[in-house]
């Protein structure tokens, strides 16, 4: 070696005889090398040229020669070759090491950018550098780099870094919040037992709500102390400083007066008087921090798709009231689901508590649901103006401790109390749908607008979801298992003349039979692709927002104006095209008859080419084909008269007239020679797809099929049988979160306990002919391992949520971006613990609630291909975009 001195090592070999002890493949990178010592494996070359791609974005990103970057490895070349134990010779000769280390420094930096989703400079189809890349290959490359022999030093990155930004790659970092201050005492400001000051309030670039409720919650405080007696009881003051939470179902100031005198009711200790002024600001503040991170917890907790910036706004516009903040969410989502004493609504008040710092949530939340069921009688005696004597002080205590069920709470009664304490512009937006409001309820800034649509889509997506789940139980199983199960994830949206179940009913069967796929090609499956079926919700979405904003013509409706009509018209395009209609014509709303808006739809498809304006922006693989047949005479008159929905018996009439007459069959592409280089790059991306949905398809069945069974033996009968699986996720914890295992490898790190499952099944037997499928729904043991054989599987019959339902929640299946419905008791792994958990920054996975929103969003909004794409894919064809579209002209 031509180093004279000892070199430093900081990458090491793993010793052979650790290897040989346990799994030697267990040390070896399954996807990337990074570094000498596993360059140049066979198995790890194709990601070679995606490493030159990294080298070549960075370069030009930065705006240096690629010279630059070259010296600056040379510079270091010698410390860079000395952190590596035993390097082979090889590694000291000629300009191969600097190469290697000048792609594999680059190509790390550029992941880096990839898994904070900063991708704007690569393709949305990139196979690496792209959100969809980095939703399959997370798992892989994070597992890679954290190999002991596959390591970088920190000392090239940090060249890099400094090469990139010369200006802003400083040493010096900005100090540490610090602790509150300490009075003379020696003890921490009043309240620091209920709310961790080293913990920042959540902030996703809210600032300027989060500043203006901070101060709109002190100046609460403020005007509470006003209202109490606290010269004649001063335990009052101390207990407003250590329990006085400005959290609750009355306004703001009520709430702070309540708990406070709760608080104090209880015996709970409180701290010793407040003397000086500096102290009681501090403890303000301090308690002001912790009602606002219950304020956010709560809402963030309870809503889907509600990350927190959207949630301070919301509480904002209600200035710091709780359940003005719920109603104008759901106004904003056209739905009045809230209940005071769901499990949802009981979950989101622990996460609340646990969001403060409380040290005892059960005690608050029960507390919350006590204060609820006498809202009516607290709010009516602290109406009264003026201050409150100790006299009312005393019934208010009294109030407070009377025994009392919480069962009974009326949640209509207590929102009645809310919209008085509106402003009155704003009650008035919340109680009267508008589909011309430019911003919907609330006035947004322009980030916040973004994020609301956002958010909106989400909902919008769980309700086609639902109708998804109908159209799927009305297909004849053999029907949907053998040749259904492809047209519905291809081309089954949810627009057309009738409602939104008959219309994916009716484009899945058209779609079949104008595209047919060869005998020798079908294909019996138990399930519906999931994450197919995914992209289709959100295909639908697109159109049924593109058709909207079509009809509305010049008026030039936008996205959130459009998504929120078809929320008020529970998702049925005619619906809220007449809605529409109607305002822009400044008439009274008045609702269609199902004849009148099948007479409506068929004018206006027609005279806008709406159909076909709706499939190109679905991206359906034949938007003029699906125009035609809507509108042509053989369509209407395979339609029912007076009603706009299929019944079972409609649905086998379609079938019957499309399979013994099938339109003209545009046919099956032609084969080519080659495959495009999307088709080639979508291949290499997922080079064993149909192996793993084949692996993953049978052991969902079998799990369903053991859960089933049980339910059936537990219960006495009947029989079932499965129709079909429409929606899973393998990857749920127990209510200690994941476990670190290798039992998943490659795919996670993590050994996830159970799997979440909907299916569809049918009852057996002479007395269910013509009896729909029930939709079910499973928590199933995914290991039989030792420390699982205490587990068991659970299977509940379960419903599509109606409209104003409220919608249970769970962790799991929210992060894993899949749409699963959930029994409404709340008797699942993930409904509760996990979000407690993130809500007290405790969680193993995330304790951000802005992580599980976009990754969900990010699951959801993908439009390339994805992983059962593989069925419908003849090699030996290809229509340009690979997989998702190969199948089909």
């Amino acid at each position: 070696m031509p180093q004279e001195s000892k070199p430093r090592h900081s990458i090491y070999r793993v010793p052979e005889y650790i290897k040989n002890m346990t799994n030697p493949n267990a040390y070896r990178p399954q996807v990337v090398s990074l570094g000498p010592f596993h360059h140049g494996d066979p198995a790890l070359l194709t990601m070679e040229k995606h490493k030159c791609r990294a080298v070549a974005s960075l370069v030009k990103r930065s705006g240096k020669p690629l010279q630059e970057f070259i010296a600056a490895v040379e510079e270091i070349k010698v410390q860079l070759q000395d952190a590596y134990e035993n390097l082979e010779d090889k590694w000291y000769q000629g300009t191969r090491f600097v190469e290697m280390m000048l792609k594999d420094g680059c190509f790390l930096l550029e992941m880096a950018r990839v898994f904070d989703r900063r991708v704007d400079d690569y393709e949305p189809d990139d196979p690496v550098f792209s959100e969809h890349g980095n939703l399959y290959l997370i798992h892989y490359i994070g597992s890679d780099v954290v190999l002991m022999e596959n390591q970088l030093p920190l000392l090239l990155l940090q060249k890099f870094m400094r090469t990139v930004y010369p200006d802003d790659f400083q040493a010096n970092r900005n100090p540490p919040n610090p602790n509150p201050p300490i009075s003379r005492r020696g003890r921490r400001p009043m309240a620091s037992k209920r709310v961790g000051p080293d913990q920042p309030v959540p902030d996703a670039g809210g600032g300027g709500d989060k500043s203006v409720l901070k101060r709109c919650i002190i100046g609460f405080y403020t005007r509470a102390i006003e209202r109490l007696p606290v010269e004649e009881k001063p335990a009052l003051l101390a207990a407003i400083l250590d329990g006085g939470l400005c959290f609750g179902p009355l306004d703001p100031v009520s709430n702070i007066v309540a708990n406070a005198i709760w608080h104090l009711s209880t015996g709970e200790d409180s701290s010793e008087h407040v003397e000086e002024e500096v102290e009681m600001r501090q403890c303000l503040k301090t308690m002001a921090r912790g009602s606002l991170k219950a304020l956010v917890g709560f809402m963030t907790s309870y809503f889907r798709y509600l990350p927190t910036m959207e949630a301070m706004h919301f509480l904002r516009a209600a200035e710091g009231d709780l359940l003005a903040a719920v109603h104008l969410v759901e106004a904003e989502r056209c739905t009045s689901a809230f209940d005071i004493g769901s499990c949802t609504t009981k979950t989101a008040l622990r996460c609340a508590a646990g969001a403060s710092g409380h040290p005892d949530p059960d005690r608050l939340a029960t507390a919350m649901l006590s204060l609820s069921s006498k809202a009516h009688k607290i709010a009516h005696l602290l109406s009264r103006k003026g201050r409150l004597t100790c006299s009312d002080v005393d019934h208010l205590s009294y109030l407070l401790l009377e025994e009392g069920t919480n069962d009974q709470i009326c949640t209509q009664q207590l929102m009645a109390l809310v919209p008085p304490r509106l402003p009155p512009e704003l009650a008035d937006a919340a109680a009267t749908f508008s589909p011309l409001a430019p911003q919907g309820v609330t006035v947004k800034d322009e980030r916040t607008l973004e994020r609301c649509t956002k958010s909106l889509q989400c909902v919008l997506v769980d309700k086609i979801h639902g109708f998804y789940l109908e159209a799927l139980a009305l297909l004849p199983q053999h029907l949907l298992r053998g040749r259904y199960h492809r047209s519905v994830v291809m081309a089954g949206h949810c627009y057309g003349p009738l409602d939104p179940v008959s219309n994916i009913i009716l484009n899945t069967i058209w779609y079949d039979a104008a595209f047919p796929v060869p005998k020798e090609q079908h294909l019996d499956l138990d399930m519906i692709g999931r994450w197919a079926l995914v992209r289709a919700e959100r295909y639908s979405v697109a159109g049924l927002v593109a058709g909207l904003i079509a009809f509305a013509g010049d008026y030039n409706l936008s996205e959130l104006q459009a998504i929120r009509c078809l929320l008020y018209a529970n998702g049925d395009f005619a619906t809220a095209m007449s809605v529409l209609q109607q305002a822009l014509l400044n008439q009274e709303r008045t609702m269609l008859s199902d004849s009148e808006l099948c007479r409506f739809m068929d004018v206006m498809a027609k005279r806008l080419q709406l159909y076909s304006v709706m499939a190109i922006a679905a991206q359906h693989p034949s938007a003029d084909g699906l125009q035609e047949f809507l509108i042509s005479e053989r369509t209407r008159a395979m339609l029912p008269m007076e009603y706009r929905r299929f019944s079972r018996e409609d649905v086998h009439s379609v079938i019957e007239s499309l399979l013994h007459e099938p339109p003209p069959s545009l046919g099956m592409p032609r084969e080519l020679v080659r495959l495009s280089l999307a088709a080639e790059r979508t291949i290499d991306q997922f080079p064993d797809a149909t192996n793993r949905f084949w692996a993953d398809m049978s052991s969902f069945h079998s799990k369903a099929k053991a859960a089933l069974e049980s339910y059936v033996l537990e219960n006495g009968g009947p029989q079932y049988v499965i129709h079909v699986i429409c929606g899973a996720n393998e990857s749920v914890a127990d209510r200690n979160g994941p476990e670190l295992s290798r039992i998943n490898w490659p795919r996670s790190r993590n050994k996830f306990h159970y799997s979440h499952i909907n299916f569809l099944a049918s009852p057996t037997g002479p007395s269910a002919v013509g009896v729909l499928p029930t939709l079910f729904f499973a928590e199933c043991v995914n290991h039989n391992e030792e420390s699982d054989r205490a587990r068991k599987n659970n299977c509940y019959p379960v419903v599509v949520p109606p409209t104003n339902a409220e919608k249970v929640r769970c962790f799991y299946c929210e992060y894993k971006g899949i749409n699963i419905i959930h029994p409404a008791d709340g008797n699942y792994h993930g409904c509760d613990t996990d979000f407690e958990k993130m809500a007290r920054r405790k969680h193993v996975l995330t304790n951000s609630i802005e992580s599980v929103f976009n990754n969900g969003l990010l699951v959801s909004n993908f439009r390339g291909a994805v992983q059962e794409d593989f069925f419908y894919f003849d090699h030996a064809r290809d229509h340009a975009k690979g997989p998702s579209s190969c199948s089909d002209g």
